[in-house]
């Protein structure tokens, strides 16, 4: 053979049409046949010397060529299989070490901006509504249970509940008199209540723990909310007086003075701007929540107002009184837009669903009533509690209704069917007020959980691994076990 074939032989193709197999066999092939078979094999691999050396065997015998190139050819897939195999086993093993470490992340997220309660096993999360959510069929992500809330009793004691189960799992310890009141921080995290003993105290909801006690006021403290967005306590008190404090510092910003007698109760409008406050003096007042000025005065209750209510849009005004009717007031005008009858005692709360559809009354004569708050109409009266009613709430998803009342129980009902849930035991004396968590996730349809849920996770995976849906980190979210 000559240079010129030789030449040639530096690529050489082949074909069979019986095995519709096409070969190339390049000077990569030699480099391999070396690896392979050793240097004489490959000086003899893709030529011949032509100078009486050995013919190639493989030039000579095409058939075993395209057997071998074909044996080559598999083995190099089996090997590349392996390779791959190899890299997805590695990749996945990263993959699932980068879960658990956004796990880790997005929990410790959630638990800056969710209420969250682990018990001692680590196992339960208590939050707003009950749901779970999982990172895959078998390892959950964050498992939250019930919607909990808590109340304030004569026993000078505040109990934290999982509304699930009926189960206490905590109580507070610090008063030395009546608790008169209760209220979270919009975010969860901040239990507040008020007492007889003139102090307000600010609790860790998670932990239990007393974070402050806010002394001021000169005689009983009768009401304490948050500001919508948690910056500011007002505390209502015998002593005729509203105070505003700072949340976080417990400094006391400002005393609002206006009623002749108790100040009762209050409400923040939904946007923080106007302070409500009813009053033994029989009178509502409407404040400006930054400057304290008085803006209205509302008069048309006959005796002590004994609590108020903003509707979810701001409004309308809701009050109940010690002279039974419940009256609708129109919160730009001051004009008392309706009267709700019904009641064959005093109102001593007022409450109005999440959606402001309903308008929940709870009331000496020993029952719940709920009334159409557009028409006035009253829709269902729930009876259970063999003793007068002090307080009602609204769970933040409006599904619940809770009831706190002298004869030492909560009942938690169905609002929409009236039908009692559950009874809530372990007070010793009368159960002076309950409320829920005022915003969390249950406070949003489970379409914006799961949205919420993925925007988490997406600003995580971008932030923390430069990864997204699309690089095959799944999640998804598991309803089981919810009614």
């Amino acid at each position: 053979m000559g240079s010129t074939s030789r030449s040639n032989l530096k690529r050489l193709s082949l074909s069979t049409s019986t095995a519709a197999i096409s070969v190339t066999i390049s000077i990569k092939a030699n480099l391999f046949a070396y690896q392979r078979f050793g240097k004489g094999h490959a000086l003899r691999f893709g030529m011949n010397d032509g100078e009486g050396g050995e013919e190639n065997p493989f030039v000579k015998d095409r058939k075993k060529l395209v057997e071998e190139a074909r044996r080559i050819s598999e083995e190099l897939e089996e090997n590349e299989a392996r390779a791959r195999e190899q890299a997805k086993v590695e990749l996945e093993r990263e993959l699932m070490e980068a879960k658990k470490a956004l796990i880790d992340d997005i929990q410790t997220t959630l638990a800056k901006l969710l209420p969250l309660q682990i018990n001692e096993a680590g196992s339960t999360v208590i939050t707003s509504e009950a749901f779970a959510w999982f990172f895959d069929e078998s390892e959950p992500l964050v498992v939250l249970v019930s919607p909990f809330l808590a109340s304030g009793s004569i026993d000078k004691t505040i109990k934290l509940w999982n509304a699930t189960t009926g189960e206490c799992f905590r109580t507070l310890d610090g008063h030395s008199s009546i608790v008169t009141s209760v209220a979270f921080s919009p975010d969860g995290a901040t239990l507040a209540s008020g007492s007889a003993d003139k102090t307000i105290k600010l609790w860790n909801a998670n932990t239990g723990e007393c974070l402050r006690t806010l002394d001021g006021p000169s005689s009983s403290v009768m009401s304490v909310a948050f500001s919508p967005d948690g910056t500011t306590l007002a505390s209502g008190s015998k002593d005729k007086t509203i105070k505003l404090w700072n949340a976080t510092t417990g400094e006391c910003l400002r005393t609002l003075d206006g009623h002749s007698s108790f100040v009762m109760s209050f409400a923040f409008s939904p946007d923080g701007a106007t302070l409500a406050s009813g009053s033994s003096d029989k009178t509502i007042k409407l404040w400006n929540a930054n400057t304290g000025e008085c803006l209205r005065t509302l008069d048309g209750h006959t005796k002590y107002v004994m609590s108020v209510a903003f509707s979810p849009d701001g409004t309308t005004l809701a009050s109940g009184s010690a002279d039974r009717p419940i009256k609708l007031w129109n919160v730009n005008t001051g004009e008392c837009l309706r009267t709700l009858d019904g009641h064959g005692d005093r109102v001593y709360s007022v409450a109005f669903s999440p959606d402001g559809r309903t308008l929940a009354s709870g009331s000496d004569d020993t029952t719940i009533k709920l009334w159409n708050a557009n028409t006035g109409e009253c829709l269902r009266t729930l009876e259970g509690h063999t003793a007068e009613l002090s307080s009602v709430a609204f769970s933040p998803d409006g599904t619940t209704l809770a009831s706190g009342s002298t004869d030492k129980t909560i009942k938690l009902w169905n609002a929409t069917t009236g039908e009692c849930l559950r009874t809530l035991d372990g007070h010793t004396e009368y159960v002076m007020s309950v409320a829920f968590p005022a915003v969390g996730l249950g406070s949003f349809s489970r379409p914006d959980v799961h949205r919420i849920f993925n925007e988490v996770r997406d600003m995580l995976l971008e932030a923390e691994y430069g990864l997204s849906t699309e690089d095959g980190i799944e999640f998804t979210v598991s309803w089981d076990g919810l009614k």
